[in-house]
C-alpha cells in the first residue's frame, strides 16, 4: 500500500512526551512528568508550502516539517499536577522525519506518512532528545511509496540528531545535581532533600532557617524560574552558557535538511540565541508566519 503526502491538514492523533516540571500542589519540586499529548494540527508548524496544493488545494508541507504548541500535556505520571505545563504545551514541538528524495517541494524534499496509507509516526520533544512515540493520521489522495534510501536517510539523520542531543544533554549537566522525583514514591524525598538544601543556603545567607522562611524561599525560586522559562531565559551559571553555546554552534552548522554542515550560517546561529534568551518569540514568530502564510494563500484564491 502506497504511503500519502503529508499537507497542512495532517493531524497527530496522541503520543506521549516526558519534561522536568515543577510539581504542585503541595510539594513544589522538581519532577520527571511523563504526559499525554492528543489532538494537535500541522498547521502549527512553519514548514509548509502554501503555493503548492495537494489533497484538495491543501498547502503541502516539506521534510522536517515541525508543528509547534503540543497540547494538552496531561501527565500521567507520577500525575497531572505540573506547575510547568503551560510552558510544556507552548514550547512543545513534533517532527516529519522521513523525507521523499525523489520528490521536492520548492527545492526540499515532501514529506509522506511513515508507516503506510495514513498512517504514520512523528518524532516529539523529550528532555533529553526527540522520541518516535506518536500516532499521526494523514488523509489525502496524493500519494508514493517510499524507497529503502528515504527510510535509511530518515533513520540514520534522526540517530545522528539523537546522539547530538544526548550528548548536548550531558554535557550541560543533564537532570542537574539538584533533588529531582521521577515517581510518586519520590515526591516525599525529593522535597525533603530541597527543604535541606534551601535551609543550608538561607544559613550561609544570616536568614533564620525556620518552616516559613524555607517555604517562601522555595516558592520564591520557583516563581523565579517559571517567569524566567516564559519570558526570558539568559543564561545565569556555567552550565547555561555552555548550553547555549553548544546548541548555537549546532544551529549554525546546520543544514536545511537537518544534517551538520561544514558551512556556517550566522543567521541560524543568531536566531537560536534570540530564541533561547527570549524564548517565547519562537511562539510569536510561528504565529506571526501561520498568518503570513494565510494571507499568501487568500491572496492566491480565485
Amino acid at each position: 500500500m502506497a504511503n500519502n503526502f503529508h499537507d497542512q491538514a495532517g493531524l497527530y492523533i496522541v503520543g506521549v512526551d516526558g519534561h522536568v516540571g515543577i510539581h504542585f500542589p503541595p510539594l513544589m519540586v522538581s519532577t520527571f512528568f511523563v504526559s499525554i499529548t492528543a489532538v494537535h494540527p500541522f498547521i502549527l508548524g512553519a514548514d509548509k508550502q502554501p503555493t503548492v496544493l495537494m489533497n484538495g488545494g491543501r498547502p503541502s508541507v516539506v521534510d522536517q516539517h515541525n508543528p509547534k504548541f503540543l497540547w494538552p500535556h496531561i501527565g500521567i505520571s507520577p500525575d497531572p499536577l505540573d506547575l510547568f505545563t503551560p510552558i510544556h504545551t507552548i514550547f512543545g514541538e513534533q517532527k516529519c522525519w522521513l523525507p521523499r528524495l525523489a520528490v521536492h517541494i520548492c527545492g526540499t524534499p515532501a514529506a509522506p506518512t511513515a508507516i503506510t496509507g495514513p498512517i504514520s509516526v512523528n518524532t516529539e520533544c523529550w528532555e533529553f532528545c526527540m522520541l518516535p512515540l506518536s500516532l499521526v493520521f494523514q488523509d489525502g489522495t496524493v500519494q508514493t511509496t517510499p524507497s529503502p534510501a528515504d527510510y535509511a536517510y530518515g533513520v540514520v539523520r534522526y540517530l545522528v540528531e539523537t546522539v547530538i542531543d544526548l550528548v548536548i544533554f550531558a554535557a550541560t549537566g543533564g537532570f542537574g545535581d539538584g533533588p529531582i522525583a521521577f515517581s510518586k514514591a519520590g515526591l516525599q524525598p525529593a522535597y525533603q532533600a530541597l527543604e535541606k538544601e534551601v535551609a543550608e543556603q538561607l544559613v550561609k545567607e544570616g536568614v533564620e532557617a525556620t518552616t516559613q522562611n524555607v517555604t517562601q524561599r522555595i516558592q520564591k525560586d520557583v516563581a523565579k524560574e517559571f517567569v524566567s522559562a516564559l519570558f526570558f531565559d539568559a543564561p545565569t551559571s556555567k552550565s547555561d552558557v555552555a548550553k547555549l553555546t553548544v546548541e548555537t554552534m549546532r544551529s549554525g552548522f546546520t543544514s536545511e535538511s537537518g544534517w551538520p554542515s561544514t558551512n556556517w550560517s550566522w543567521g541560524d546561529a543568531g536566531q537560536n540565541v534570540f530564541n533561547s534568551v527570549i524564548p517565547i518569540s519562537g511562539p510569536i514568530g510561528d504565529a506571526a508566519d501561520l498568518r503570513a502564510e494565510q494571507q499568501q494563500i487568500n491572496q492566491g484564491a480565485p
